[in-house]
Order: structure tokens, then sequence, then C-alpha cells
């Protein structure tokens, strides 16, 4: 087995892993969900929350504000 042929297994077996637990942090945010109580005033859980990752957020902005940047750099004018 060459290093190239051991680089796709471990990509392979990490995709795997990532998936199955995934699978099992929606099976725990669904069992939290339903029992959170009578109040609910906090929003459910997600899978991504519990796992312990962040969410990805649009960057819409982002872009925009980059593209401002650019405009300003090469000498343009920014309209509001």
């Amino acid at each position: 087995m060459t290093f190239k042929d051991l680089e796709w297994h471990i990509e392979v077996f990490n995709k795997r892993e990532r998936r199955h637990n995934y699978r099992a942090a929606m099976v725990v945010a669904a069992i939290y969900n339903v029992n959170r109580g009578k109040e609910r005033k906090n929003k459910p859980f997600t899978p991504e929350e519990i796992l312990g990752e962040k969410k990805k957020e649009d960057k819409g902005n982002d872009m925009l504000e980059a593209a401002k940047a650019w405009t300003a750099a090469m000498g343009g004018e920014v309209k509001q």
C-alpha cells in the first residue's frame, strides 16, 4: 500500500466517522428538544451545536464588504 492509498483510506474513514457522529448528534438533539420542558424559552439544539461546531454563517455581507474594499482600493467610488 502506498502513502497515497493510505491517505485515501484515512480520508474515507474520516468522512464515514463524521457521518456517524452527525447521525448520533441528530438523535441527541431530537431527544433533548422533545424533553426541553414546557417553557421552551431556549431555541432548539442543532446537531452542529451538539458536536461543538460553529454554524456556517451567510457570507453575503462579507462579500459585499470585500467588493467595496476592492473598489475603493482601485480608486473607484463606493456608493451607498
